[in-house]
């Protein structure tokens, strides 16, 4: 079977989503909302009977995955990011940087660096195996 559309699902503490619901503008807090976003489609995602052989522990994304990604570059464009977390895996950073173009391409359609712009200057992309 193929791994379903890449979508974003938002965290934030319930504190917060009550004052904003209510209006309440006297209160102030300091939480952060956490998005949540699955790789896209791997090649390991192609072949159940395959997909634990070792040449998918590293997959890629598959062309319907890019697509995928690019989709969701669409409803991550307006997000205030402080930091991407991401696994270290190819098709988790792959999905990480297509998700989030806006915050690597520096303006000139190049990934050469991180994206300076005033409302995402240097995100940091982290992707960290031990935890």
């Amino acid at each position: 079977t193929s791994a379903p559309a890449v979508r974003l699902f938002s965290l934030t503490n319930k504190f917060a989503m009550n004052n904003h619901r209510n209006n309440d503008r006297s209160t102030t807090t300091t939480s952060k909302v956490v998005h949540l976003v699955r790789h896209a489609e791997g090649t390991h995602n192609l072949n159940e009977a395959e997909s634990k052989l070792p040449m998918h522990f590293d997959a890629t994304l598959t062309p319907k995955g890019i697509q995928q990604c690019n989709q969701l570059a669409l409803q991550t464009r307006h997000l205030e990011v402080d930091a991407v977390l991401v696994s270290p895996l190819t098709r988790c950073l792959e999905t990480s940087r297509l998700s989030f173009p806006h915050l690597y391409d520096n303006g000139n359609g190049s990934d050469d660096e991180p994206n300076q712009n005033s409302n995402n200057h240097n995100v940091p992309f982290i992707a960290h195996e031990e935890w």
